[in-house]
């Protein structure tokens, strides 16, 4: 799915929420670096698929989609049990 169709059906359970609040921390992540990701990404594409819950929460590989979204690649996801609450 494009990472553009995948950030407006799923959201993320951490930020707020929301794909432009994750964007912004993630330069502030001292484990990671968005723009070797990126760089990864359209060399290799996404090997291992983010885990959504059925409800459309990215319960892991938050920092994936946002890099998926800027390199301009598909997003591969798998579904999980539920780890987020979905009231």
């Amino acid at each position: 799915m494009s990472a553009e169709k995948f950030a407006a059906t799923h959201r993320p359970t951490e930020y707020d929420e929301n794909w432009d609040g994750m964007h912004a921390s993630c330069s502030f992540s001292s484990n990671y670096d968005h723009d070797e990701l990126v760089a990864w990404l359209k060399a290799s594409g996404m090997l291992e698929p983010v885990c959504v819950s059925r409800g459309g929460w990215v319960e892991d590989g938050h920092h994936r989609v946002v890099a998926a979204l800027d390199a301009g690649v598909p997003v591969r996801y798998e579904h999980v049990p539920r780890w987020h609450d979905e009231d």
